[in-house]
Parts: structure tokens; C-alpha cells; sequence
């Protein structure tokens, strides 16, 4: 029984239908009252239940064939050869304009293969049409419009039925109100009909198929009007708040879009970049992409129109194919079990939902093992009742690797041991959206005297040939990243790649404090940009090789490339001159006398001279807290010191000269009582990854004086009081702790020190009076004390440090091992214990620290301090080299400071001698 349509604006009532045109030939009316139940795709049925349904009204020779119902069929023959045979539909009304699809279930009996069409009539044509039935003119005038559409296969009269289409919508636009079948054609060959085919229809109808608009489900790009091309050119304007909004112009349509970076370093600048794209699903087109090619995680949602209903989705196969085609599938061996309606580049995407019926399914993104055409593979969705009907477009595309290539990174930062990278995402937004990390590729200029160019009997060699590979360091979303572990004067080479990785792994994307990370399974990587030039390392990061005047001077950076690191450290390496606190002064550079460096032709270069007389320190005087003003040559201490042209000094009349060399030492209390004094290198310096320090020592001119000798049990020893320390703070450049018996860092908060002790102070609890000992903080904010039931190891097994000059060597790894704690030398007290109690994890938190006397092969002891993020605010302890002596009769002569160096590894490099 025929359905009319409920397209246009005919009443769907048969009433009004059949005012109209006549009932016979509106057959398809009667069961217009049903209209609610058929599906949105399907428009007009022809089921031929009970008779024609209003087709083939003609007489069997204006037909061409005979033709009549029977069996709930359209049955036909040939009636000659010679004559092609055809037949009308009643009148209808339907629109062209959304994928229109006559669609056909016929079967041939006969001797050929066979192929059919239809003639479409239009809206508007004439009431009497040649080559049409006469029939009433039901909608208006207007000129004929006829056009004649080819079912799309030839069917094998083999007597099985076969669904065909003839898609409408291509050939016509407008409102269809009739056809005609013509069901066999001429033979192409010899334009002959067999006579006496035969045909037999189980049903025509009208459907509109599957129109799709948004595939989503990965990174989703949303646009006003249809996606082409895929990937527009875009405006980007910043707004206040840090966001990219990315706008289309008027030829791709899109609707605003944004990706948003944020900064993590806290300071405004970006170092980890997070991209996400903002959905607008009021827009009507979609597509999505880097979609992940394994795994059955990922649900994709396609949106569009007559895509099906609950009922088609999960119907089995019988009722959607030939009861024989069901029967052969489902027996035994059979493979077919039911219909799978939506398929991703050729492969099923299981587990088919709707969500809203004939608008909106999803199904599970089917993995692929293709490593090539995945970018823009086709989504294809059939109709579920109508297998011929489908929609197939271009808007899924799985990971590929970003195809932008990357500039080279731009180097900064140059130390020995370390430099800063820095370079640009992307800069198309959609390829930076899929961007996850990078990978560094550090390439080293081999030592080999093979590829020296003046090596000896050697042929020139290319040296851009020479570079190898060495590693690759796997970084996150980030935007810059520190290259440690790098060797001393070596010549090294960068490059870069972008990695696209599994979005589902987001929670492996955490990165350290570089950025680094590992590498994901399945990551894609990009085409490596072009190298950097050929950067050299230093050979030291700081280097004191004596003290002069100018040694206090701050120079800058070797290099002069600077941008702010990861670890908020700016600017490379180099010279920043030294901060002198309280007693310390430059040898010869006192309030008795002035010094000068001289230049090669003799003559004054730089002058050091004491423009005010230095007063004692108070002993109790910590960080600029005392009532008494501590001299230094910072301008925060008073500048007592002027160090600069001989021009420059300020006022008073100078001696005439020649002046004395100023140094080679660097002396940190004269040999007077109550002095103190410090030296601080000033640039802070990250500790975080270890170090090693290398300084030289000499205690002269104790004091004679004897004050004790009561009897012949006793004797006088000319040691003088009380020491120095080398301390690692964070808490100020000018820091002076308490002097005396606390040796100038009891007091300071977040440290570390080493002390050397020459004097035994049993209300400290010193084991001897030449011995060395360590000190920690153990928690944030917590103040050193000098007392050694505080100490984490001392040791009295070293030389007299009171006698000449001795060598010292000290080495902190932030890893400790445990092999460590079965060295000899190592030594824990009950201190330690409780530093290890505030630790989180045994040999995360834990350092080792060793410290070498002259002997720089063997340590004299090995102990356990911790210099973690709590400690030293944030990884970035200020790493000055703060040697303090409290004494009477004890002075300093020289301290040496030679090399700073960085490396990651569990032993890092950070280097003063």
C-alpha cells in the first residue's frame, strides 16, 4: 500500500489530498493517516500488498508490458521485442533537494543481463505531458520538466532479488510529483528487447540518504559552513588573559576556535604549553582529528540527517536482506550476523549507539596498522534499512606526524657543563594542537685527533660530517629546556623534532623540572629542523685563579645569549665578580693600605683602596640585623671598598706611588679578635643536580699570646680560633651568621656547611680541635646551629688545618646510592636519622656529600645532607662560596675558586677549585 509524503505544504490528510486529483490515481493516500510511524529518511513506499498502489495505470500496450500485482508484488512481461517497456506512479509530492533516492527490489527472469531507469516529473509541468500518462494537473503550471535517471546497477536475470538506486537528487532540484520506470532498457549492444522478460518488484520507495555534518570525538574543528578545505588558514589575535583566539575569514567559515597556552613557570613565561581546542556545537559542520591509531578507547559521535533509527541499527540481518542472502549468512559458516552500518577508512567501527534517532550515532574508533593516507580518511555511514544508501566524507583524520617543520632551537645560556634551548611551536594552530612534546637531538664533535683539522697527516675533513648523535632528550609541550651533562670545551650541535602522541596518555605526560619526560609508545615524530651552529661549550663556568682587585668586579656572561631557563636561572656563565662581607677584603686592600693591578706596561689598571676605617664586627650580627653597620663592597653594606680606574676614586690625596700588587689572596679576617668575615660568589647557581668545589686554604699569623701555661701538665699551642665554612645558602648575598665558635653560618636558614674547626669548643660538643664537619637544615625555614649534636658526620682523621696550605675538595650528588653507605669513609650520626625521617623516599631526597683534604682521590669522609626543593626554595639555592673565619689569631690567605659545572646525571658536576 502506498505512503504519501509529508514534504511541501500538502495537508497530509487523505481529505485534503483528495481535493486535489482523483482518488484512483492518488492510490498512495490511503494510509496517509500513517505518516507518524515512517522513519525521517523514508518519504514515499510502495509495498504492492494488495494491488498496484496506484502504479501502471496504462493499458498493457501503452505500457509496453504486461503488468498487475500478485503475491504482494509488481509482476510484469515483456509484451515484444522492439518496444521498451515503462510504467507511472500515481501523483506524490517530494523534495529533490536533500539526497532524494528512488530505490528499488527487483528480480529478471530472462536471457540478459538488465538495467533500468526512471524519468523524474517536476513541480510545474504541464497537465498533459507527451510521453506521460494524461493526467490531471495537480500543482500549478508551468513548463515540463522531465529528466531521466539511470539506476545505478545491471541486475543478472538469475531470478534473486536485487536492491538498485537511482539517485534523484543529482540529476533534479525541486519538488518531484511523478515517475516513470522503465525497468529493462535497450540492450546496449543491438537496442533490442528480449521478449518475454519478465520482472517482478517487491517494493519502490523514496528515500532520502544519510547526510553527514559533524564527525567528533578527538581534537574537533567546528565550522558555519561546509569544511572546505579541511584545514583553513587562520587570524590569531592574543587576548588579555593569554588566549589565542583563532578566527576564519569569510572563505573557510571558522567559527571561533581557540587554543590556549599557559604559562607554568609562574613568572609569565611559557615553558610548558597545554593546547586544547574550545567546542562551539552550535556550529553545524564539524571534523576531527589526530585521532589515536590503536586501541578501542576513542567514541566517535557523527551528527547529520536520515542516518537511521534504534530499530534498523540493531535489526538482524533478516530484516534488512533476501530472506535466501539471510539464510546462506546466518547458516552454519556464515559470516554475516547483522549490518555494519558506519565504517572508518574501509575498517567497521564497532558497537554502533544512537543517540538521538535519524541525527546522531556513535561508534568506536577501529584501530589501523596504516602508516600512510591517514589524514583525512573517510567516515562513511550507510542507511541501516538501505545498504545502497550511504554518505561518505573526508573529516576524520587519525595521528600523523605534525608536518610543519620546525626552525632550529636558539641556544642560550652557554656554561660548561649546560646551555638553555629555546624555540616556537608550530605556528599553524591545528598542527600545534596536536603536538604533545619534542624530542632534543644533541649531536658532539668527536675528540678522535682523526678529525682534527691540523692533526697531522690527516685529509680535511667536512666538519659538519663529524658531528655524531650522542642522545635525545624526550621533553613535553614545552617551549625551552636546559641541555646538561654536557662535557667541558666539547663542540655540540642541536636540532629538534615534535612529537604526536596518544592524547589518551595525558597522565603521562607529568615532565620534570627541564620538561623532560619518556617517550610514549606509538609517539610520531616530526622531520627534524635544521641544526644549530656549532656552539662550544665553556671550559669553567666561574675561575678565580688568583685575587686581584678586579676579581670582585662583575664582568657578565661569557656568552652574551640569555633567556630565562627552566630553573628561572638567566644568563650563561661567566665572571660576576665576588661579594666581601664584614673582615673579608682583597690581600693588600685594607684600611692601612691600597693596592692596584697593574697593567703590562706597569701602570695602575684597576685600584683597590679602603675609603673608610672598617669597625669591628659584632659578633652576633646576621644578614644586615645587627645595630652595627658591617662593611663590604655592595652598596647594601655600606661599599667601604672602592675597587676601579685610579681617575675614580673618590676624594682624598692618594700616596704617590708605586702600589702594591693587590692578592693573589683573598683573605677573610685580618688576625685581630672578634673579626668575621665572608665571600660570596653572587649569581645564583642551580645546585639542584650536584656539584663539586675545589678551593685552596692557608691559616698564618696565629696569635703568641699565652694565657694558660698554670703548670708543668700544661702548654701553650699556637692554633688561634675558631675557623671557616663552606656554606651553600639561600638566603641572602651579604649573609653573616654568628660568629665566633658558630664560625659565621649559625644562624642562616636553608643551608648547608662544611666547617673546618681549629679550635675546641666542648659547650659545641666538638670531638676535637681540628676536625671538619657537616651541617644541614632539615626542614624549610628551620636555622643552622653549629652545635655537633646537630652535625650530620665530622671526622678529626685530616692533616692540621692550621698548618700551611692544604687543598680542599668537596662533591655533593643529589642521588645517593646505597653502595655508598659501605664506603669506609662514610659517617652518620643520630642527626642523620633524623634527616632521613623528613625525607618522602629512600634515594629520591637523599644526597651524598663528599669532602676531600689533599688527597682529591680518596675522601676523608662521606655524609648524608639534603639539599631538596623544600631547602632551597623552589631548586634555586644561591650558591655562594661562603668561607667564614672567627678568630683572634687566625687569617685566611688565599681561596681559590675555579671551575662551576652542571650535569643531571646522578653524579653532577658543579665544580669551584
Amino acid at each position: 500500500m502506498g505512503r504519501a509524503s509529508r514534504y511541501g505544504a500538502t495537508p497530509r490528510s487523505a481529505k485534503a489530498l483528495l481535493m486535489l486529483a482523483v482518488a484512483c490515481i492518488l492510490s498512495a493516500t490511503a494510509v496517509a493517516g500513517t505518516q507518524a510511524q515512517l522513519p525521517d529518511h523514508l518519504v514515499v513506499t510502495w509495498d504492492f500488498d494488495d494491488d498496484l498502489d496506484g502504479w501502471a495505470q496504462s493499458t498493457w500496450e501503452e505500457m509496453g508490458a504486461q503488468v498487475y500485482a500478485e503475491g504482494g508484488e509488481m509482476r510484469g512481461r515483456v509484451q515484444r521485442a522492439g518496444q521498451v517497456p515503462r510504467f507511472d506512479s500515481p501523483l506524490f509530492r517530494a523534495n529533490a533537494s536533500d539526497k532524494l533516492t528512488v530505490v528499488m527490489r527487483v528480480k529478471y527472469g530472462g536471457q540478459r543481463e538488465r538495467g533500468a531507469r526512471v524519468d523524474v516529473r517536476l513541480l510545474g509541468s504541464e497537465s498533459t505531458v507527451e510521453d506521460f500518462q494524461s493526467l490531471p494537473r495537480p500543482f500549478g503550471g508551468g513548463a515540463a520538466t522531465i529528466a531521466s535517471v539511470p539506476f545505478d546497477e545491471e541486475v543478472f536475470p538469475d531470478g534473486r532479488y536485487a536492491i538498485i538506486k537511482a539517485p534523484i537528487h543529482e540529476y533534479v532540484n525541486g519538488t518531484v510529483v511523478q515517475l516513470r520506470i522503465f525497468p529493462i532498457q535497450f540492450d546496449p549492444e543491438n537496442t533490442i528487447v528480449e521478449p518475454w522478460g519478465t520482472f517482478d518488484i517487491d517494493w519502490i520507495r523514496l528515500v532520502e540518504a544519510p547526510t553527514i555534518t559533524k564527525v567528533e570525538g578527538c581534537l574537533n574543528k567546528y565550522f558555519d559552513e561546509a569544511p572546505e578545505p579541511l584545514h583553513p588558514s587562520l587570524m590569531s589575535q592574543r587576548s588579555e588573559d593569554g588566549e589565542y583566539v583563532f578566527r576564519g575569514g569569510s572563505e573557510d567559515g571558522v567559527n571561533n576556535v581557540t587554543i590556549k597556552a599557559i604559562a607554568s613557570n609562574g613568572d609569565g613565561h611559557l615553558l610548558h604549553k597545554s593546547s586544547f581546542l574550545q567546542e562551539s556545537p552550535e556550529s553545524p559542520y564539524a571534523t576531527t582529528f589526530n585521532c589515536p591509531r590503536q586501541g578501542p578507547q576513542t567514541r566517535i559521535r557523527i551528527t547529520g540527517r536520515n542516518l537511521g533509527d534504534y530499530a534498523t541499527i540493531a535489526a538482524p540481518i533478516e530484516a534488512t536482506l533476501d530472506a535466501q542472502v539471510a539464510e546462506e549468512a546466518n547458516a552454519p559458516g556464515g559470516t554475516l550476523q547483522k549490518w555494519d552500518t558506519v565504517t572508518i577508512n574501509g575498517q567497521i567501527c564497532a558497537d554502533v549507539v544512537m543517540l538521538e534517532v535519524e541525527r546522531m550515532i556513535e561508534c568506536t574508533l577501529p584501530s589501523t596498522a596504516a602508516t600512510n593516507g591517514l589524514d583525512r580518511v573517510p567516515v562513511t555511514v550507510q542507511q541501516p534499512d538501505y545498504r545502497c544508501l550511504e554518505d561518505s566524507k573526508p573529516y576524520l583524520s587519525y595521528m600523523v606526524p605534525a608536518p610543519q617543520p620546525l626552525a632550529a632551537p636558539e641556544v642560550a645560556n652557554l656554561g660548561s657543563r649546560g646551555l638553555d634551548l629555546t624555540w616556537s611551536a608550530p605556528s599553524d594552530p591545528w598542527d600545534a594542537a596536536t603536538v604533545t612534546g619534542y624530542v632534543v637531538l644533541v649531536y658532539e664533535e668527536p675528540l678522535d685527533p682523526f678529525f682534527k683539522d691540523n692533526a697531522p697527516g690527516r685529509l680535511p675533513v667536512n666538519r659538519t660530517n663529524r658531528f655524531t648523535l650522542i642522545r635525545e632528550d624526550v621533553l613535553g609541550n614545552v617551549t625551552s629546556t636546559s641541555i646538561v651533562g654536557l662535557g667541558p670545551e666539547r663542540n655540540y650541535r642541536f636540532a629538534l623534532q615534535a612529537l604526536v602522541e596518544d592524547p589518551r596518555e595525558a597522565s603521562c605526560w607529568k615532565v620534570d623540572l627541564y620538561g623532560r619526560r619518556q617517550l610514549l609508545t606509538g609517539a610520531l615524530r616530526s622531520v627534524s629542523s635544521a641544526l644549530t651552529a656549532v656552539e662550544t661549550t665553556l671550559s669553567l663556568d666561574v675561575h678565580f685563579p688568583s685575587f686581584p682587585a678586579s676579581s670582585t668586579l662583575e664582568v657578565g656572561a661569557t656568552d652574551a645569549r640569555t633567556l630565562l631557563g627552566p630553573s628561572r636561572n638567566e644568563g650563561g656563565e661567566g665572571h660576576y665578580g665576588l661579594r666581601l662581607v664584614g673582615s673579608a677584603q682583597i690581600a693588600n686592600c685594607n684600611e692601612t693600605s691600597l693596592c692596584c693591578d697593574h697593567a703590562s706596561d706597569g701602570s695602575c689598571e684597576t685600584i683597590c683602596v679602603s675609603t673608610a676605617t672598617q669597625v669591628g664586627v659584632d659578633p652576633d650580627y646576621l644578614n644586615l640585623d645587627a645595630d652595627r653597620e658591617v662593611p663590604g663592597n655592595s652598596a647594601e653594606n655600606g661599599q667601604e671598598l672602592y675597587v676601579g680606574p685610579l681617575a675614580g676614586i673618590p676624594g682624598g690625596d692618594l700616596p704617590d706611588g708605586p702600589f702594591p700588587a693587590c692578592g693573589p689572596a683573598l683573605r677573610l679576617t685580618p688576625s685581630r679578635a672578634r673579626a668575621s668575615g665572608a665571600a660570596w660568589y653572587p649569581r645564583k647557581m642551580n645546585v639542584r643536580e650536584g656539584f663539586v668545589t675545589e678551593f685552596t686554604l692557608r691559616l698564618s699569623n696565629p696569635s703568641l699570646v699565652c694565657t694558660v701555661m698554670d703548670d708543668e701538665a700544661t702548654q701553650c699551642r699556637s692554633r688561634g680560633a675558631d675557623g671557616l665554612a663552606f656554606v651553600i645558602q639561600n638566603e641572602a648575598s651579604s649573609a653573616l651568621g654568628h660568629g665566633g665558635m658558630n664560625l659565621g653560618f649559625g644562624g642562616i636558614s636553608n643551608a648547608l656547611a662544611i666547617e673546618f674547626d681549629t679550635f675546641h669548643n666542648p659547650e659545641k660538643r666538638d670531638p676535637y680541635e681540628n676536625h671538619i664537619a657537616v651541617f644541614a637544615t632539615s626542614t624549610k625555614g628551620d636555622v643552622m646551629d653549629s652545635g655537633h649534636h646537630m652535625s650530620l658526620a665530622s671526622t678529626t682523621a685530616v692533616p692540621d688545618l692550621t698548618q700551611g696550605s692544604h687543598r680542599i675538595r668537596i662533591e655533593y650528588s643529589p642521588r645517593m646510592r646505597e653502595d655508598d653507605i659501605l664506603d669506609p669513609a662514610f659517617f652518620a650520626t643520630a642527626q642523620t636519622a633524623t634527616l632521613m625521617a623528613s625525607q618522602n623516599a629512600w634515594g629520591w631526597e637523599m644526597g651524598s656529600l663528599k669532602i676531600f683534604v689533599n688527597d682529591l682521590h680518596r675522601p676523608c669522609f662521606q655524609a648524608i645532607p639534603s639539599l631538596v626543593p623544600h631547602r632551597l626554595e623552589d631548586l634555586n639555592g644561591l650558591l655562594m662560596t661562603y668561607v667564614c673565619l672567627c678568630s683572634t689569631v687566625v687569617s685566611v690567605e688565599a681561596i681559590a675558586l675555579v671551575a662551576i659545572a652542571f650535569r643531571l646525571e646522578v653524579v653532577s658536576q658543579f665544580k669551584i677549585v
